[in-house]
């Protein structure tokens, strides 16, 4: 580019609508507020599932919810100005682990969504949830158990 003031002036034109976007109202971050709200935003995608039980991050970025009928989970995640929702078996996890007093590090199997970070409320609402994940990794991670003497 022969002219530095083009490049400029294009670089300020584009802030300025973002800037104006912004201002006028035209974008907003997605919000889990309530446990109601994440259950029907599941539902919204997976509508053949009932959600149970849910528990929401303190900062409304993600909710997790138990399942009907099945082991799987439920996961709600506010990103941008949008929702997404997985669905969380043997087949979506990668890992858990918790994360300071009450948060909780999930890996996914996801190129999208690799990974969640959540924060919950309490300990004790941490350890519940770490174990219902824990739980679907190990069945499809089981743990190694010792060979008997003999065996084949």
């Amino acid at each position: 580019m022969d002219n530095p003031y083009i490049a400029l002036g294009s670089l300020l034109a584009i802030s300025a609508l973002v800037l104006l976007n912004w201002l006028l109202g035209g974008w907003s971050r997605a919000k889990i507020t309530t446990k109601d709200q994440a259950v029907a935003r599941y539902g919204q995608d997976f509508w053949e599932q009932t959600p149970n039980e849910a528990v929401l991050d303190q900062e409304g970025r993600a909710a997790l919810l138990t399942l009907s009928g099945t082991s799987a989970l439920g996961l709600v995640v506010a990103q941008g100005g949008h929702f997404i929702t997985r669905h969380l078996d043997i087949h979506s996890l990668r890992a858990v682990q918790k994360d300071g007093d009450s948060g909780l590090v999930i890996q996914l199997q996801d190129f999208a969504l690799p990974r969640i970070r959540i924060i919950l409320e309490t300990p004790k609402q941490q350890d519940l949830w770490h174990d219902r994940l824990a739980m679907l990794v190990h069945q499809k991670h089981p743990m190694p158990t010792p060979r008997t003497k003999g065996a084949a």
